[in-house]
């Protein structure tokens, strides 16, 4: 298992961290970057309006626990 979760704020790249307790997860934020493209996830598009820049994150998820655990991108807050 990695590092326990710390607020937003506080995290660093390629440093991996545990999050949840009963099914955790580690994840590891390769990078990041703004962008005023269109961005497709699943069946969705998001588009930023004039204003607006979309925060792009570029990171794996591993699975710690020995068995399989389903992972759903919209539940990663």
């Amino acid at each position: 298992l990695g590092t326990t979760q710390l607020p937003g704020d506080f995290g660093k790249f390629n440093t991996t961290y545990t999050i949840g307790k009963s099914e955790p997860i580690n994840v590891t934020v390769k990078s990041a970057e703004y962008t005023i493209l269109p961005f497709v996830a699943g069946n969705n598009v998001y588009v930023p309006r004039a204003d607006q820049k979309i925060l792009l994150l570029h990171f794996t998820v591993h699975n710690p626990l020995p068995r399989e655990q389903a992972v759903y991108w919209g539940s990663l807050r």
